[in-house]
């Protein structure tokens, strides 16, 4: 691909991650440390689980969606 379709691809990666990931995870981060509390007592294992949760979902979506077309991968020989 040309160079400023990468750099696009980078610019929409970087708004994702930084934009809308943190947005996200601001507006949910506190109601999943609510949900696995009780009577003041946190339960990390439990709150850390939604994150590795979500994670493991995204690189589920990435491994399905993002499949590199092998035929067009051309490698180039340094060695003299």
């Amino acid at each position: 691909p040309p160079s400023s379709l990468r750099n696009s691809a980078q610019g929409l990666i970087a708004f994702a991650t930084y934009g809308v990931g943190k947005y996200l995870g601001t507006l949910t981060a506190g109601n999943v440390v609510d949900r696995f509390t009780v009577e003041g007592n946190y339960n990390w294992v439990s709150i850390w689980m939604v994150p590795f949760g979500m994670a493991v979902l995204i690189l589920i979506g990435f491994i399905g969606l993002f499949r590199e077309n092998k035929k067009n991968i051309h490698i180039k020989s340094y060695i003299n």
